[in-house]
């Protein structure tokens, strides 16, 4: 199986040497829409299978290749790799974004059934939480179309208002109201709300959720020793992940490692080491550097346990991780170091393991 990184090297590769029949086939639509579906499912699905994407000409002769994380926290790491490693020449034509884009267009609508809904006919009744917002939505004319479709309007123009990344993180819940709240507001005065809410509540890099570490706490589960059952405290940037792991609801995480992508946490014993008060945090820092600095592997946060520590990566190229990971570890007075996926059913990859040998 191709690391991800080798997957994403030959994604632009093969990208760049299409660039220009690419650009063709946009200009060209819809009379050349089956050629480009064809290509670019082709290209795309080599580097990431299931990925959803846009491939258009946009505004001002310039082209778009927009990647979609579909409400997946985990998978906007991927996508962020992906395209931190698109090749500069590519950005004299395209524009390469993550998520579909906020529109400029303050007149923006929709026609559904002969109904038009814009940023003035959608109302907001915002309710403020501790670091997000939950809304309920309201317009006149969701009286004449069904539920369903009253939540793809009001997804769409949320997402045309705000942009799909900010709605991942900044809303959580959004429910339809069949009448119009006190306090509700149209949605053109959103934006200026959130921008305010922010400031207020002094809510720490808001637009870029992966710099912000979360703590969470987990009493131990077992009182074996089993992997991460001993955890009590841990810090990381994918709290929705942790929930899932000690759910075992591991759909997300296989399907990475099938691209491979391996999301996981580094394990040692400590409870023979000295002075380990910092030490979890000086491995973090040192193996975190080097792998991205190689562009291999990104934290995503770390915990304490009884009898382990346990620091957390999404790897983009396994096999090079394993020797970083391995020559830091190395001079850790610890008896036991290895690797574990946060999926059910997995064994332990041990480095060393002295009580039963060292293992490979």
């Amino acid at each position: 199986m191709k690391p991800f990184k080798e997957r994403v090297i030959n994604f632009w590769e093969v990208f760049t040497g299409l660039d220009e029949y690419l650009r063709k086939l946009c200009d060209n639509m819809p009379e050349k829409r089956y050629e480009l579906y064809y290509v670019s499912e082709l290209i795309i699905n080599n580097c990431l299978p299931r990925c959803s994407y846009t491939l258009e000409k946009g505004d001002n002769d310039r082209y778009r290749l927009i990647l979609s994380p579909c409400c997946n926290p985990l998978l906007i790491l991927y996508l962020r790799y992906w395209v931190a490693q698109a090749p500069k020449q590519l950005y004299e034509h395209w524009d390469i974004l993550i998520g579909d884009q906020k529109t400029k267009d303050l007149n923006f609508k929709m026609n559904i059934d002969g109904f038009e809904f814009g940023f003035h006919d959608l109302y907001i009744h915002p309710d403020i939480r501790d670091d997000h917002i939950d809304i309920k939505v309201y317009a006149e004319n969701f009286k004449y179309i069904s539920e369903l479709m009253q939540i793809h309007v009001s997804y769409q123009l949320l997402v045309a208002c705000l942009g799909e990344i900010d709605i991942m993180y900044l809303l959580k819940r959004c429910e339809m109201s069949e009448e119009k709240l006190d306090g509700s507001f149209p949605l053109d005065q959103f934006p200026a709300y959130i921008k305010d809410v922010i400031k207020k509540k002094r809510w720490i890099n808001a637009h870029d959720p992966f710099r912000v570490y979360k703590s969470y706490i987990m009493k131990p589960r077992t009182r074996e020793t089993s992997l991460r059952d001993d955890m009590y405290y841990g810090i990381t940037t994918q709290k929705k992940l942790m929930d899932q792991a000690f759910v075992f609801e591991d759909f997300q995480i296989r399907r990475a490692k099938d691209c491979g992508i391996y999301v996981g946490f580094i394990f040692y014993e400590h409870t023979k080491i000295r002075r380990r008060d910092d030490l979890i945090e000086q491995l973090e820092e040192k193996i975190t550097n080097i792998c991205e600095k190689i562009k291999i592997a990104e934290n995503i946060g770390h915990a304490c346990g009884v009898y382990y520590s346990y620091i957390d990566y999404v790897i983009y190229d396994w096999e090079s991780f394993v020797g970083v990971m391995t020559e830091f570890l190395s001079d850790v007075d610890t008896s036991v170091y290895g690797f574990h996926f946060f999926a059910s059913h997995e064994s332990p990859f041990y480095i060393v393991n002295n009580e039963s040998g060292t293992l490979n």
